[in-house]
């Protein structure tokens, strides 16, 4: 057995293709088993605009079919916000409800997973690479973290009721809740807001599949690694958000 945890990756490479999953079974295995999952996307990292494609599908046909319910309250309410005035708010609700808008709503929805896979997986590439001493290419990062975003299906599925009912786009599942009244113009309640249980879920799911990728037997350090980037970022987001708002 290979000591760097990397058995899986370079002895499947080499065993039966008729033994490795398939695209959904990989997906499934990589938010519900993410070792075996893992291990077969290193074994296929070629595979990772799979999940790129269906993610990118997924959030443009969400935004498409609710972009009225959800898309233009949220606008109108920052509209609100502001405090403009009953001609300026009504001419900002026409450009939220021209085509042109509407359109480059969905595209931002679109075209921002694959943006949003780079930057994080140059991240991860470069702290499993540099920091922890693996040894994995760059593709692979790329495909553990394509893969690991598919977490943002599961994620519509659970929050698009509560969205619908609130009518907003973004909606939180984290220690938020507790809160009776989150007010983001407050620093601890807006870092609360961006503890997301979906985006913890991410960056775990991130770690383990660079980790694994870059041959690197503790998955712990990679993981704890990303989890503090994205508490790091809550807290800036939280800092300036809070700042904004007030």
């Amino acid at each position: 057995m290979d000591p760097s945890g990397a058995e899986g990756v370079s002895g499947g490479a080499q065993g039966p293709r008729a033994n490795d999953p398939g695209f959904l079974a990989r997906a499934r295995d990589v938010l519900f088993a993410p070792e075996r999952g893992f291990q077969a996307v290193a074994r296929h990292p070629s595979t990772f605009w799979q999940p790129l494609l269906l993610l990118a599908l997924v959030n443009g046909l969400a935004i498409t079919a609710f972009y009225d319910r959800l898309v233009v309250p949220e606008q109108l309410r920052a509209i609100e916000a502001r405090g403009l005035g009953e001609a300026e708010a009504a001419e900002a609700e026409k450009i939220f409800n021209a085509p042109g808008t509407r359109i480059a709503t969905i595209g931002v929805a679109v075209l921002g997973v694959p943006v949003v896979a780079l930057v994080v997986a140059v991240v991860a590439h470069l702290a499993g690479g540099y920091l922890l001493g693996g040894s994995g290419t760059f593709i692979g990062s790329f495909a553990a973290v394509s893969y690991a975003l598919l977490v943002g299906i599961v994620e519509w599925v659970a929050k698009l009721p509560v969205m619908l009912a609130q009518g907003q786009l973004e909606v939180f599942f984290g220690p938020a809740l507790l809160l009776a009244a989150p007010d983001p113009t407050r620093f601890w309640d807006a870092f609360l807001l961006m503890l997301d249980v979906f985006s913890g879920w991410k960056a775990v799911l991130i770690g383990i599949g660079v980790a694994i990728t870059h041959r690197i037997a503790r998955r712990g350090p990679m993981v704890g690694f990303l989890l503090g980037l994205w508490i790091l970022w809550a807290v800036v987001s939280a800092l300036l958000g809070s700042a904004f708002a007030g």
